[in-house]
C-alpha cells in the first residue's frame, strides 16, 4: 500500500480578542502538530491584525502553503433543513435563495455552505445549512490579499471540532453533545455518525458566580432545541473538551447526562513546548487542530461563489498546463532518444566502415584465389568442342556401324546419320550417347532407322538427334 506523504498545513482562527495559528504535517487523515501561536489583538483593528498574522506566519516558517481559516461559530447561522433534491447544483441554488428567509439580508449579501446528513426514501436531502454574511468573509479575503496569500479556504469551527472528536472516537453509536470553551465563548455541537447535526454558541464567564448556572441552563436549552427541531433521539452523553484547566468536579450532579472530559492534547502528536503553550494560553485550539485533520469539502468551503469558480478555472488551466508540459517533456525525451539512437548508429556505421577497410586489406589474397576458382569453374563449364565430340563418337560408336553425316549446332543439337548392319547396333549407339560425359548436356533420340539395300547388302539407315537438355 502506498503511504501518503505528509504535507505542511497551516490553520488560523480570528476571534474577538485573539489570533490563533497552528502549523502541522498532514496527509489528510492524521496530523503531527509542529507548533502553535496565539496573540491578543485589538478589536476591529485590521491593520494590527494584519501585522500580527504576518509576524506569526513568518515565525512558523510559512512559505505559501495551504491555509485553512477556522471561522468562529458566532460568525455564522446554522439551520437544519429538508430540501426536495439531492443534486449538488440544485442544492446550491435552492440554499442560496433559502438563506435570506433566515436573516434580514438579500441573497446577494449572504454566503452559504452545507453538509448533507442523509437522503430519505423520497429523494429529499436532510442537511445543515451554514449562512455567513459576505462582509465577514470579505474581511478575511482582504486580510490575505494584503499578505499576498492566495491558497486558503474558510470552514466553520464546528466541523473542526467534529473532525477532532471523530478522529479519536470513530465508532460512537449515537448523538453526543460536545462543548468547547474558548475564553469567554462556548460552542455546543451535537455530532452523530461523524456529522454535525446541531450547533449553538453563547458567551460565558466561568469566573463569575453565575457562570456554572448559565452553562447548565444553556446545555438544557440545547438538548431541548435539538429534540424539538432535529431528531426525537436522546443524547448519549456530554463531552467537555479539556483545555488545560480542569472543570469543577461536581458537573455530573447538576447535568442530566453522563459527563466526560476529552483531553485531546494528550492524544495529539506534538512537541512538549507546543503542548505547554496550548495548555496555558487560555484559548481553545480544538477546532484548529480538527480542521487540519481532514480536507475541507467543497460544500463546506465558505468562499464566495465567484472566487470558487475563479479558482476552479485556474485549477483546470494549471492542470492543462501541467499535462501540456508533461506531453512536451515526453516528446523531448523521445526526440533526445531518437537523436541519441541515430548518433549511436552513425558511430556504429563509422566503426563498421573502419573494420571493413581492415578486413578488405586482409581479404585481398583471398579475392585473388576466388577469382582463380571462378575462372577454373568457367573453364569447366565450357561448351564441348567439335574435336571433343568427334573423339567421343570414335570411342563409343559400334564397330559395325559407320557415320555418314555429322552436323553440330553449338550448344543446341548434334545430328548423326549413318549405316549399321543391324538395328540393335543403332540402339546400342544411342544408349552409349546417353551415357557419354562429353554429351551429358544432350539427350539422344533416334529420329528414324530404316532398312536399305546397298551394293554391300542390307543395311540400316539411321539418324540420331542429340538435343540440348
Amino acid at each position: 500500500m502506498k503511504v501518503k506523504k505528509k504535507k505542511p498545513i497551516f490553520v488560523c482562527q480570528i476571534t474577538g480578542e485573539a489570533l490563533k495559528v497552528i502549523k502541522g504535517l498532514s496527509d489528510g487523515n492524521s496530523l503531527e502538530l509542529i507548533a502553535a501561536e496565539s496573540e491578543a489583538i485589538a478589536k476591529n483593528d485590521d491593520n494590527d491584525l494584519s501585522q500580527k498574522l504576518d509576524q506569526v506566519l513568518k515565525k512558523l516558517g510559512y512559505d505559501n502553503k495551504p491555509i485553512i481559516v477556522s471561522l468562529p461559530r458566532n460568525s455564522a447561522t446554522l439551520r437544519f433543513l429538508k430540501i426536495p433534491s439531492a443534486d449538488p447544483q440544485e442544492l446550491d441554488r435552492i440554499l442560496a435563495l433559502q438563506a435570506s428567509t433566515f436573516l434580514p439580508y438579500s441573497s446577494a449579501e449572504l454566503i452559504t455552505g452545507y453538509e448533507s446528513i442523509f437522503i430519505d426514501n423520497e429523494g429529499c436531502s436532510h442537511l445543515n445549512l451554514i449562512i455567513v454574511h459576505k462582509d465577514i468573509i470579505k474581511r478575511y479575503i482582504n486580510l490575505f490579499e494584503r499578505l499576498n496569500i492566495r491558497n486558503f479556504t474558510i470552514a466553520l469551527s464546528s466541523y473542526g471540532i467534529c473532525n477532532l472528536y471523530n478522529y479519536f472516537h470513530p465508532e460512537e453509536p449515537g448523538p453526543v453533545m460536545i462543548l468547547d470553551i474558548d475564553s469567554v465563548q462556548v460552542e455546543l455541537d451535537i455530532v452523530n455518525k461523524k456529522k454535525v447535526i446541531f450547533s449553538r454558541y453563547f458567551n460565558l464567564n466561568l469566573s463569575g458566580g453565575s457562570g456554572k448556572d448559565t452553562l447548565v441552563n444553556e446545555i438544557n436549552k440545547t438538548q431541548d432545541a435539538f429534540f424539538r427541531e432535529v431528531a426525537k433521539e436522546k443524547l448519549m452523553k456530554i463531552v467537555f473538551i479539556q483545555q488545560g484547566k480542569r472543570l469543577p468536579e461536581n458537573w455530573q450532579a447538576v447535568l442530566p447526562l453522563v459527563v466526560e472530559e476529552f483531553k485531546y492534547l494528550d492524544k495529539i502528536n506534538c512537541p512538549q513546548e507546543t503542548f505547554t503553550r496550548i495548555s496555558n494560553c487560555g484559548y481553545s485550539f480544538a477546532s484548529l487542530i480538527g480542521s487540519a485533520l481532514k480536507e475541507v469539502p467543497a460544500s463546506l468551503n465558505l468562499l464566495p461563489a465567484d472566487l470558487k469558480e475563479e479558482r476552479q478555472v485556474s485549477t483546470v488551466r494549471n492542470e492543462k498546463l501541467r499535462l501540456a508540459a508533461l506531453f512536451l517533456g515526453i516528446i523531448a525525451l523521445l526526440t533526445i532518444g531518437m537523436v541519441k539512437n541515430l548518433d549511436n548508429k552513425t558511430k556504429y556505421l563509422k566503426q563498421l566502415k573502419i573494420e571493413m577497410a581492415k578486413i578488405a586489406n586482409e581479404a585481398k589474397p583471398f579475392e585473388e584465389i576466388d577469382k582463380r576458382f571462378e575462372f577454373m569453374g568457367k573453364r569447366q563449364q565450357k561448351k564441348p568442342s567439335v574435336l571433343e565430340i568427334f573423339s567421343e563418337l570414335h570411342k563409343i560408336i559400334p564397330s559395325a556401324a559407320s557415320l555418314v553425316d555429322f552436323s553440330y549446332e553449338e550448344n543446341n543439337q548434334v545430328i548423326l546419320r549413318g549405316l549399321s548392319p543391324t538395328l540393335d547396333s543403332v540402339f546400342a549407339f544411342a544408349a552409349e550417347l546417353e551415357k557419354s560425359s562429353v554429351l551429358k548436356d544432350f539427350k539422344p533420340k533416334i529420329r528414324y532407322a530404316t532398312q536399305k539395300r546397298t551394293s554391300a547388302g542390307e543395311l540400316v539407315d539411321f539418324e540420331i538427334v542429340c538435343v540440348k537438355k
